[in-house]
């Protein structure tokens, strides 16, 4: 198709982010980073996933009508950031990605901080 977006295009191609967020804020800022051609990484929680991806009534497919909205243009993983091996491994993931801009986030403040805890103890970590 002519109009076809690909990752390498938009105004915002080559930005790389991850997205840690649930529910409405902070996938809405991905989708919408990822649209302008962002490379958006969202981690989600093992076992059940983003919220979105059971939002709503209606479901197609089984699949709330929601999620392919809000998840487009994007890669998920699943990490637990409850758990200090998974902070661990989501500072590592921003740390190697030197060319890693931003972390788009809607996390409750505790998580947040711990979160950025986990990311500046990494830090003092050598990659290699």
């Amino acid at each position: 198709m002519a109009n076809e977006r690909t990752q390498d295009s938009g105004p915002l191609a080559g930005l790389r982010l991850i997205e840690m967020g649930t529910l409405l804020a902070g996938p809405f800022c991905g989708q919408l980073l990822g649209d302008f051609g962002a490379e958006v990484l969202k981690i989600e929680p093992p076992g059940q996933g983003d919220p979105m991806r059971e939002w709503g009534r209606e479901k197609a497919h089984g699949m709330s009508l929601w999620w392919p909205v809000v998840a487009r243009n994007k890669k998920s993983v699943t990490l637990n950031l409850r758990e200090a091996e998974g902070q661990a491994t989501a500072a590592r993931t921003a740390q190697v990605n030197a060319a890693l801009d931003d972390a788009a986030t809607a996390l409750q403040a505790k998580q947040y901080e711990a979160a950025v805890a986990a990311y500046e103890r990494a830090l003092g970590v050598d990659p290699q």
